[in-house]
Formats: C-alpha cells, structure tokens, sequence
C-alpha cells in the first residue's frame, strides 16, 4: 500500500474516531437512535410544517429572460452574448488548441467530443417543457384513474423511479416560483435544429424558420399565469444524481458532459411522466432545466433538501450533485413535508465553494438578503447574493461551460456512505471542525482526466447504481 493510502485512512481512522467522539456528546436517547437499531431512523432528518427558507415582504416572480443563459441570446452587455465577437470564446479556444495539437488537460478531441454528445437530448428534449400536454387516455378509456391522493403520490413516484429519478418528492404548487415569463423556444432552434435533421432523419427547416437575433430580441412572450391554468397545482419534483467521480474532474470537459448526460437525462424523464401522467387522464407541464418556473424552490417544498450558500439545492444523498426537473399536473397528490437539515447554520461556517469559485460569483460573507442583488436574482428570500451573469461569463471565457468547483468542494459532495452521512447530520453542529477534516482528508484535491478515461470498463459503475 502506498504512503499516500497509508495516510489517508489513517486520517480517514481519525476522523472517523472523532465524529464517533462528537456522537458520545450526544443525549442518551439520541445516541442510543443512532447507534442502535434506530440508526436507519436517527439519519433521517426531521419533516417541519414550514420549508427552511425566509420570506421577508413580497416575492418577486423571476422574469427568466433574465437568466444568464437567456441573457446569451439577447444581451449585447455581456461578454457572452452569443451572436457577439466574444461570444462562446472558450469554445472556439479548445477548437483551435485541439487543431495545432496543443490542448489543454482535460479538453482534448476525446473530452470534447464527450461533452457535445452528451448535450444531445438537453437541446432536443427542452422542447419538452416549452407548452402544456393535455391528457391522453389510453384506447377504450373515457374517465381519468381515480384513487386517494397518498396513493396517487405513491404511483407517481415509483413512475418516477421506474423512468430513472434519484429522488422524487410532491408539493403544492407555490406560484411565487413560477416565471413571469418564459425563456422562449425560438433559441432552442438556434441550437437543436441541425441535431432534429441528424437523429430523426428529417429534412432541415423541420422547425421552421429560426429567428435573427434582432427578431429574438422583439419576441413577447406571455405571462406564465395565462398559461398554466390555476387547477394546476400539484408538482413531482425529481434529481437526476450526476456522478461523483466525474465532479472529482472539476474543470473539465468530463466534468461537464457528466452536467450535460443529466441534463438530458432529466429530458428523458420528464417526457416519459408527463405522458403517464396524461395516460392517467391528467394534464402536465414538465419543467426541467427550462420550463414554467425555479425548479430549486420546488425541491425544498418538495422535501429533497435546502438551498446552499451556492445557490445550489443541498440533497440528503447527493449534496449539490443534483439537476432537479419534475412535471406540474391537476393530478390530485399528496404532498410532502420539507426537511430540516441545518444547511444555512452549517454554510455560514464554511463557504469552501467561494473560496474556490474561479469567478468570484459566490458571495463569501454571511450577509443573506431578501433583495434582488443582481439582475439574475429575484427579491423576496433570504439567500446569499449569486452573480449568474459573472459565473457564465468565466465559462464562456474560460472553459466551455465546464466549472463545477461549487459542487466538486462543497463538503455535503460525497459518496453515498453511512459515514457520510453521519457526517453531513453532524455538519452543522460541527461547523468549521468539519470544514477543516474536509481539507486535511483530501477530499477536495482534483484528479486528473487521464485516470477517468483508464477506468477498467468492466469495474466502472456510475453514480450509485452499484453502491
């Protein structure tokens, strides 16, 4: 065994030693739950009648042309402005190192090629969420399948779960996260229309015209009220895990086709409950990356975790390794209580993803605001102010869209273990303790792209299948 292995499970040991220490401060009765047969019990965090997060005054709906991605179709001011001399520079870099043989680490011919395929149902499934499907009974049935709502919420998550959802959560619908107005699917034409022609066989012009930047620009979309009718309030809410292995490659192409296989894998499954859904008599909206509203509000109502000092949705198995997608429905379901899991308490002793945030979009002092700080924002939450349009300006500039530091060093990105767990139920009470084991154990120390490729096939077992 190598000096480095030595050392890391001796560090490991300790670690282990002192957390189990921290369990020995604990009342009677909790350690007895959690080392006894309670444990399973004990690592579940408490169900509260209110989500974790602080609404102060009124909330402001998210206009999503504001997005910094929408904001890359319209916004001549920013550097990554599609149709502008700046725009997607970093691409265009990897291009050209790649064509004079001088690529840099982890965007080689083979990473590239990695991330645009894996991007291909993202563009071609966001379509998906552009508009309303209307139910769709099977041959021969006229009435919708009528049950209880615990049971409906029952059936929708195993569907759920059967198309390929991680987590799977209910709510009601809080209208304060639905957009004012959508990103519109003119852009999706910009960026899907050649991929239709290349996939289905079909002839181009399959979409229709695609737009000028000067007609985009003009575009006025409706008011999302006016089109999701008010008896739509229910949500599934849905993660799609991306693997932990592929984020130890932060900063690369592998790190960010493993963003991008979610993304489209959430396309895949949204389609798949949406049509179930309508198969049960039901109307649905899938939402995914784009869509009616803000998928990570939705995720706390929905009881799958808090929102972090990144801006990220913090999961009980997953940390920040998440993409949330899910479908809004008349269907009558039950909903879930939120969890408590002391995310902000322990963030405000971390904020290890601002320190290794290359851009410096995430805010590294504890002044949360209900204020919409910057245009990507929207008022009305306490939250620590995120500057989107800085973030997608560095990846545009810097590394094709492949950053994921604020997930890669985020102490809650860890392996689904029991004593992960444990660890992340102890974070806020451990605080900067913690924070500090993080960086001596090595956790946050990259790996190279190189040993991902060299994986032995037969060995690799993606995000959680085999864990």
């Amino acid at each position: 065994m190598s000096k480095k292995l030595s050392r890391r499970s001796f560090l490991k040991s300790t670690a282990l030693t002192g957390a189990l220490t921290s369990l020995l401060t604990l009342t009677p009765g909790a350690r007895e739950k959690l080392i006894g047969d309670g444990a399973a019990s004990a690592l579940e965090y408490p169900r509260v009648d209110k989500p974790p997060y602080e609404v102060e005054g009124e909330v402001g709906r998210f206009d999503n042309r504001n997005n910094a991605h929408s904001r890359g179709y319209w916004d001549e001011s920013q550097s990554f402005y599609m149709f502008g001399p700046q725009g997607m520079t970093a691409f265009h870099d990897t291009l050209r190192n790649i064509a004079t043989g001088t690529p840099k680490p982890g965007f080689d011919h083979r990473d590239l090629s990695l991330f645009m395929s894996s991007a291909l149902m993202f563009k071609i499934g966001s379509f998906a969420a552009s508009h309303l499907w209307e139910p769709e009974l099977p041959p021969g049935l006229t009435q919708p399948y009528t049950t209880t709502p615990e049971e409906a919420a029952q059936t929708v998550k195993m569907a759920a779960k059967h198309f390929g959802a991680s987590v799977v959560g209910t709510c009601k619908l809080n209208r304060d996260w639905l957009y004012s107005h959508r990103y519109h699917v003119e852009n999706w034409k910009t960026d899907a229309k050649d991929l239709f022609t290349k996939v289905f066989g079909l002839e181009k012009g399959l979409l229709g015209p695609v737009m000028t930047p000067e007609e985009r620009k003009k575009l006025q979309m409706p008011h999302v009220d006016d089109e999701l009718p008010q008896e739509m309030n229910n949500v599934i809410v849905c993660g799609i895990e991306m693997d932990y292995e592929a984020y130890q490659r932060t900063l690369s192409c592998v790190e960010i086709a493993e963003t991008y296989r979610a993304y489209s894998f959430d396309k895949f499954l949204i389609m798949h409950l949406a049509l179930f859904i309508n198969y049960m008599g039901y109307r649905a909206w899938p939402f995914g990356s784009y869509g009616p509203g803000l998928g990570i509000p939705m995720a706390v109502d929905a009881g799958l975790g808090e929102m972090g000092r990144n801006g990220l949705l913090i999961n009980p198995d997953f940390g920040p390794r998440l993409r949330i997608c899910g479908v809004i429905t008349d269907m009558p379901i039950q909903p879930d209580k939120p969890i408590d899991m002391g995310v902000t308490k322990f963030c405000e002793t971390c904020g290890l993803c601002a320190e290794n945030c290359p851009s410096g979009s995430i805010s590294k002092d504890n002044n949360r605001t209900s204020e919409a700080v910057y245009s990507t924002t929207n008022y009305g939450v306490k939250k620590w102010p995120f500057d989107a349009c800085k973030c997608k300006a560095y990846w545009d500039d810097h590394n094709i869209s492949a950053c994921g530091n604020c997930v890669h060093y985020c102490p809650y990105n860890k392996p689904k273990t029991e004593m992960h767990k444990l660890a992340a139920h102890l974070a806020p009470t451990l605080g900067s303790t913690l924070v500090k084991m993080e960086k001596m154990l090595g956790y946050s120390e990259p790996k190279d792209v190189a040993s991902w490729w060299a994986q032995d096939p037969n060995k690799f077992f993606p995000r959680s299948t085999k864990k």
